[in-house]
């Protein structure tokens, strides 16, 4: 005669109910490292963030929130100091544009002196080594072909070399059959409409 699931279930439900009745300390062995291990998890679930036993003893509670502020306080810190280190390499050895020398850190960038910037960021991003052209730049020495222009001097260098045309939303390439203007970088002896040569 075949016991029906219900019947199973109960059996089984008596007979783990029986074993713990008679075993009270079975898998019972660690209790301090499973009440540990259950205030983490409480705290991890609610949110919580506890570092250590040390924490737990005392109730020393970090919230989600404040972790997360100090490690993008970090990355903020740490991508600002390589941003001035590439830039002040790429600027003559000064936190500046090489063309009018403007000073201010929050317009300055890399120019790619012979144009298609936009290919080489994804070319980099294609790598996933790295995050980002600064990172890039110093982890392969700072090589040559990278200046540092403030965004107005970047403008008129795309204009004046036509780097970059949209049309209908679309990006199409330079025109090669016209020859690229050079971006000279000013002497301080020479007047705005000179070039140097």
């Amino acid at each position: 005669m075949e016991l029906s699931d219900e019947v199973k279930k109960k059996r089984n439900t008596d007979a783990q109910r029986k074993f713990r009745l008679t075993h009270p300390n079975y898998g019972r062995k660690y209790p301090e490292r499973q009440q540990r291990y259950y205030q983490r998890q409480k705290a991890k679930n609610a949110g919580v963030a506890i570092t250590s036993d040390i924490a737990i003893k005392h109730k020393v509670k970090k919230t989600s929130t404040e972790i997360n502020k100090r490690d993008s306080d970090f990355r903020k810190s740490y991508y600002k100091k390589l941003k001035i280190t590439v830039l002040t390499h790429y600027g003559g050895g000064k936190l500046s544009c090489v063309q009018c020398g403007e000073s201010r850190i929050e317009c300055l960038s890399i120019d790619h002196i012979n144009g298609h910037g936009n290919e080489h960021r994804r070319e980099i991003l294609k790598t996933r080594y790295c995050s980002g052209t600064y990172n890039w730049l110093r982890k392969n020495c700072f090589p040559e072909g990278f200046q540092t222009l403030c965004m107005n001097c970047q403008f008129v260098k795309r204009v004046t070399n036509k780097e970059l045309i949209k049309s209908n939303n679309q990006t199409t390439p330079i025109n090669t059959n016209q020859p690229q203007l050079p971006f000279i970088i000013k002497d301080d002896n020479t007047t705005s409409g000179e070039t140097t040569s």
